[in-house]
């Protein structure tokens, strides 16, 4: 899994009961998406910054 990392089409998702999953567990899954989500390509804005 960690040769895929560097490859940007790469993703990893989870779920667990703290993400509502519907069982006590924790799942990963591992796939290739050939476009972004639209969430990864909002503008951000920095509110915080140490100096």
């Amino acid at each position: 899994m960690a040769a895929e990392a560097g490859n940007p089409y790469f993703r990893l998702g989870y779920n667990s009961l703290g993400a509502f999953a519907t069982i006590n567990h924790l799942h990963f899954q591992a796939y290739y998406l050939a476009l972004p989500f639209p969430i990864e390509k909002a503008p951000t804005k920095k509110i915080a910054g140490i100096n």
